[in-house]
């Protein structure tokens, strides 16, 4: 019969014993994982998978993007595609005449503010002074306010557009309703506020009784008209920052840094014509790349 050395003391066992008769080891063979094929099963249901040969976690599905603040897998930003090149030209098309609207806008002010007389606003003094505004003051400040509207308009079209395909511009296209509510409250408050004014500074500066002014008429109006411009000038504010985080997005879109520098100059008078300008540019150029890269012929606006 033939022996083998022990392991743990090195005396001779007989082949097949069990047990070390001078130590009383364990002799049984370890249980190797080693000695399992690869990819053949070592119990039942259990496989053992060659290292090296384990498949990466299955990552998000394309487009998924983690909510804000929550720690995600960086991801790509969504960009223009051919199938997505109808939109895309929509949307620009929109933007780009949101930015010439923009230019009328800034005209009809620089006549407000440099052409004499145009605001219709008349100072009389002498023993009676009195404020006249003409009508000429209202008609330019409504036509100026359907610019505005008409802007936001334009723009909120141009992120409903994209947000099937990117919803970066989802929150944009919300926001530009808060504008053109902000728009219309600011546009009703300022016919009271200044006629009510008008009213009221003409009735206290005749007055000789100081009690009397309370019943002076115009004040109510005056009033409520402040409140209005006021709610509407801070709601206007929300939904104007977002129009510009949209037109900011445009350009993480396709890629120019046209769209940010607009978005920036649109925050500051004067300023807002040289950022429309920019603007005008960059959605004329995008337009001509789109129909380039992408087919069809190359169009002008």
């Amino acid at each position: 019969m033939g022996s083998s050395p022990c392991p743990r003391c090195g005396g001779l066992a007989p082949v097949g014993a069990t047990f070390c008769p001078f130590c009383g080891a364990s002799l049984r063979p370890p249980l190797a994982a080693a000695a399992t094929p690869a990819g053949a099963p070592s119990a039942p249901g259990i496989y053992s998978i060659p290292s090296g040969s384990v498949p990466p976690p299955p990552g998000p599905p394309p487009g998924y993007y983690p909510p804000y603040g929550m720690p995600g897998p960086v991801m790509p930003l969504p960009g223009p595609t051919p199938a997505t090149r109808a939109v895309d030209l929509q949307a620009v098309t929109y933007l780009l005449w949101a930015s010439v609207s923009v230019l009328a806008g800034g005209l009809i002010a620089a006549a407000a503010l440099f052409v004499p007389g145009i605001l219709g606003i008349a100072t009389t003094t002498g023993a009676n002074p009195a404020i006249t505004i003409r009508w000429e003051f209202y008609l330019l400040l409504a036509i100026d306010g359907a610019v505005g509207v008409t802007t936001t308009l334009l723009l909120r079209f141009a992120f409903r557009t994209l947000t099937p395909v990117d919803v970066r511009f989802s929150t944009p296209s919300t926001l530009s309703i808060l504008l053109i509510v902000g728009l219309v409250l600011v546009l009703a408050g300022v016919y009271p506020l200044f006629v009510g004014y008008q009213s009221f500074f003409d009735c206290t500066s005749t007055s000789t009784n100081q009690t009397t002014l309370a019943n002076c008429p115009g004040l109510t109006a005056a009033v409520l008209g402040l409140l209005a411009l006021l709610a509407g000038s801070v709601i206007g504010l929300v939904g104007y920052i977002g129009c510009l985080i949209g037109v900011w997005r445009f350009g993480s879109r396709y890629g120019s840094d046209a769209y940010r520098i607009g978005a920036i100059l649109l925050l500051f008078p004067l300023l807002n014509v040289v950022g429309a300008i920019l603007i005008l540019i960059a959605a004329h150029s995008t337009r001509e790349e789109l129909h380039r890269t992408m087919g069809g012929p190359v169009r002008s606006f």
